[in-house]
Order: structure tokens, then sequence, then C-alpha cells
């Protein structure tokens, strides 16, 4: 009988596993962003200036034009150059 109990408290685990995994991979996050500020030489910020960033794998390109701040965000970022 105990061993009964053993193997249903198994099973009742290894179910409850198997609901909650497919909830582990839905919260996976598959991109990623970049961000940063464009500063001159001097030090001062650039604002209105072009980054852009090339896929080294690919090739493909993502572009992000500077704030006034000179801040800039880039999405779907992956492995890049900038």
């Amino acid at each position: 009988m105990q061993t009964m109990n053993k193997i249903r408290m198994i099973f009742g685990v290894m179910a409850v596993m198997l609901m909650l995994f497919p909830l582990a991979t839905i919260a996976q996050e598959t991109g990623a962003s970049m961000n940063g500020t464009v500063r001159d030489v001097t030090g001062a910020t650039v604002n209105n200036a072009i980054v852009v960033a090339i896929n080294t794998a690919t090739n493909a390109r993502v572009t992000a034009r500077t704030q006034n701040s000179g801040e800039y965000t880039l999405l779907k970022a992956r492995t890049y150059s900038l």
C-alpha cells in the first residue's frame, strides 16, 4: 500500500511539473534592446545623429536617431556591431 501511495505522489508531482513547464517557456524573451548616448570628442551630446547597428550574422541593419539629449534606443537587438 505504501508503494502505491509513493507512485501516486510521484505521478502527481510529475503532472504538476508538466503543467507548469509551458508557463516557464512562455516567459522567455527572444529579443532585447540596446541604448546609449552619442557624444562628440569634447563630451557634448550629439542630437539628431543616426545610429546604425549591423547584425553580424545576417547583415540586417537596425537604425535609430538620437534625441535632443543624444540618447538612442535600438529595438530587436541580437548580435550587432555599431
